[in-house]
């Protein structure tokens, strides 16, 4: 059996949207966020993750770092528990930042945040070093001196607070359809799941209000008290009620702050 850290209230703080949002009318999609959010994709493609900078206060300085994971890490052998490695996101001087891959590029064990202190980041399996650009500052014990940097994520930033991650194999599709059941009318949201990833399900009735968890149910006909579904890499659907004449879900995947 896999040992999985214990997921702490600090380590869910951050909540983003991940997914595509399905409108009550036809199914469309559509592209939206709570506090980040997602191009629509098809599953398997790269997901484009919004983050604000001022969400995170160690980024305001430079030297400050984040890491961020769509799932948990195994602390038995400090590897992921599921198909993505967290994402590091450092600030270096002048207000640059640098977006890596948190694989460590030795055994793939995964790289701590950057520590100012030290001015590196390391990995606690065999001590790989990296300075804040990802490149290598040390290889592991053992290691070759060849050992190459830590893999670069393409983004932009807007010079102000917007931050976008170009995320591998993050993209997935939400398919809306409106059901007449026993329970009343609702509506399956059914989308492809990533192992050990959270998922919640918010509603908007207007593009112009905010954001907000609503319950679902696992069954047509199920009771709606549901606020999470944990991903096993198959599709999956949940149901909500259809009791407005229009309005917007999104299907989001909770990203969970590792620093």
């Amino acid at each position: 059996m896999t040992d999985l850290p214990a997921l702490t209230r600090r380590r869910f703080i951050k909540i983003f949207s991940v997914g595509s949002v399905a409108s009550t009318f036809g199914g469309r999609l559509w592209a939206a966020g709570v506090v980040g959010e997602v191009q629509p994709a098809a599953a398997g493609h790269p997901g484009m993750l919004t983050l604000r900078v001022s969400d995170y206060p160690a980024l305001a300085e430079e030297g400050g770092s984040v890491r961020l994971s769509v799932n948990p890490i195994n602390i038995n052998d400090n590897m992921p528990a599921g198909f993505f490695y967290p994402i590091l996101i450092n600030r270096g001087e002048g207000g640059e930042f640098f977006v890596l891959d948190a694989e460590c590029t030795h055994a793939r064990c995964v790289v701590e945040a950057y520590d100012r202190d030290f001015g590196v980041m390391a990995c606690p399996c065999h001590q790989s070093l990296y300075y804040i650009d990802g490149t290598l500052a040390a290889p592991a014990e053992n290691g070759s001196p060849d050992q190459p940097p830590l893999r670069r994520l393409d983004f932009t930033y807007d010079g102000a607070d917007r931050l976008v991650i170009r995320v591998p194999g993050l993209g997935y599709t939400v398919q809306g359809s409106a059901l007449e059941t026993a329970a009343g009318p609702r509506l399956r949201l059914r989308f492809d799941t990533f192992p050990n990833a959270r998922y919640q399900v918010h509603f908007r009735p207007t593009a112009a209000v905010p954001w907000q968890q609503v319950p679902f149910a696992l069954t047509e006909t199920g009771p709606v008290d549901q606020l999470e579904l944990v991903g096993n890499g198959r599709p999956r659907s949940v149901q909500v009620p259809r009791t407005l004449t229009k309005g917007f879900y999104a299907v989001a995947i909770r990203l969970l702050d590792l620093t």
